[in-house]
C-alpha cells in the first residue's frame, strides 16, 4: 500500500513539474510591453457596426445600429481628437440611419454609402456621398454600381476606390463582386471577383498602398488575401491563426496590421473571441499581441498616430467603449 501511495505521488510531482516547465510553450504567447488602455467612453448614445475614416490626424466615426436602444440605426457623424481625447459631433450623414456602411478616404475627403436602413430587403442601400471635412459638407455621388449591400468592406489606394463582398439580401445573400471607384470622374468599374467565398462582415486594411482583405463569413473563414489594382489580381496570404471571426476589427499603421475580437456563427451558438494578432506583410507572418480587453463584435477599429484604436460593439455594456492599443514595436 506504501509502495501505491509513493508511486502516485511521484507521478503527480512528474505531472506538476512537466505543467509548471511547459508553462504553455506550445500556444502562441503575446508581448507582455503590448498595452491596452480604456478611455474615457463615447458621449453619444452606444453602437455598433459604425464605420470610421481617418483625415488628417482626426478619426470620425459614421452611422451605426445603436446598442440596446429603441431606435435601430443612427446617421450622426462624430469626430474624434487624440491630442484632447474630446468628441464633436458633425454634420449628419445626409444618407439616413444608416449601419453597415462603407468608408474610405481619398485626397483628404471620405466616401460613405451603401449599408442597411433596418432589417429589412427594402431597407439595403446604394446611394454614395462625399464628406469634405474642411467645410463640415456632404455632397452626393454616383450611386454604387452594384447590388444594393450591407457589411461590404472596402479601402483605397493609388487614387481609387476598392469595394467587395456584403450581404444583398436579409440573412440569405452574399456577394464576391468588387468594385472600383474613381472619384475624378464619379465613376464606378466592376472589376474581376474576389477568389474566396462569398461572405460578409469582413475586415480591409491598407499597409504601403496595398489593400488587404480577409476573414468574415457566418462560417469559419481566416484567409487573408492581398490585392493588386494594377493586374486586378488577388493573392492569398497566411490564413489568420486565431478563430474565424465575423465582426471583427482591423486597423494598420504604415507597416502592420492588428486583427482582432468578433465572433463564429458557425455552430449552434454564438461564440465571442478577444484574441489579436499583429500582421506583418514582409514576413507573411502573424504575432499573437495582448488580448483585447472584451469579448466583443461589431467595433469598428483606426490608427492614429503611434497607437489603434477600436470603438463600439454588440455588447449592450460595450457600445460606448473606447480602447487604444500602442504596439511594443
Amino acid at each position: 500500500m506504501k509502495e501505491n501511495i509513493l508511486f502516485l505521488t511521484l507521478i503527480s510531482l512528474a505531472c506538476l513539474m512537466w505543467q509548471c516547465g511547459n508553462n504553455g510553450d506550445d500556444e502562441p504567447q503575446p508581448d507582455p510591453t503590448d498595452q491596452w488602455v480604456k478611455l474615457a467612453n463615447f458621449p453619444g448614445t452606444p453602437r455598433n457596426e459604425s464605420k470610421n475614416f481617418v483625415i488628417n490626424g482626426k478619426a470620425y466615426v459614421v452611422g451605426g445600429r445603436r446598442t440596446g436602444g429603441t431606435n435601430p440605426n443612427t446617421k450622426e457623424l462624430w469626430q474624434y481628437d487624440p491630442t484632447n481625447k474630446t468628441w464633436t459631433q458633425k454634420k449628419t450623414y445626409p444618407g439616413g440611419a444608416t449601419g453597415s456602411t462603407v468608408a474610405f478616404v481619398i485626397n483628404n475627403k471620405a466616401y460613405v454609402g451603401l449599408g442597411q436602413l433596418d432589417g429589412t430587403d427594402a431597407g439595403f442601400r446604394k446611394d454614395f456621398w462625399e464628406y469634405d471635412p474642411a467645410n463640415d459638407t456632404w455632397t452626393q455621388k454616383a450611386d454604387f454600381a452594384g447590388l444594393a449591400v450591407e457589411n461590404a468592406v472596402a479601402f483605397a489606394v493609388g487614387g481609387k476606390g476598392y469595394v467587395c463582398l456584403g450581404r444583398t439580401a436579409y440573412n440569405t445573400t452574399y456577394t464576391k463582386t468588387v468594385y472600383e471607384y474613381n472619384p475624378t470622374n464619379d465613376t464606378w468599374t466592376k472589376k474581376a471577383d474576389f477568389p474566396g467565398a462569398a461572405r460578409t462582415a469582413s475586415i480591409s486594411f491598407v499597409i504601403n498602398g496595398t489593400g488587404y482583405v480577409g476573414l468574415g463569413g457566418f462560417a469559419v473563414l481566416k484567409e487573408l488575401w492581398q490585392y493588386n489594382p494594377v493586374n486586378d489580381t488577388w493573392t492569398q496570404k497566411a490564413n489568420y491563426p486565431g478563430g474565424g471571426h465575423y465582426g471583427a476589427f482591423a486597423f494598420a499603421s504604415d507597416t502592420k496590421a492588428y486583427v482582432g475580437s468578433g465572433l463564429n456563427w458557425g455552430g449552434a451558438s454564438a461564440v465571442f473571441y478577444k484574441d489579436f494578432y499583429e500582421y506583418n506583410p514582409t514576413s507573411d507572418t502573424w504575432t499573437k499581441k495582448e488580448d483585447y480587453p472584451v469579448l466583443n463584435y461589431a467595433t469598428t477599429g483606426f490608427w492614429l498616430g503611434d497607437k489603434g484604436y477600436v470603438f463600439g460593439g454588440q455588447q449592450l455594456d460595450t457600445g460606448q467603449n473606447l480602447f487604444s492599443f500602442k504596439p511594443s514595436n
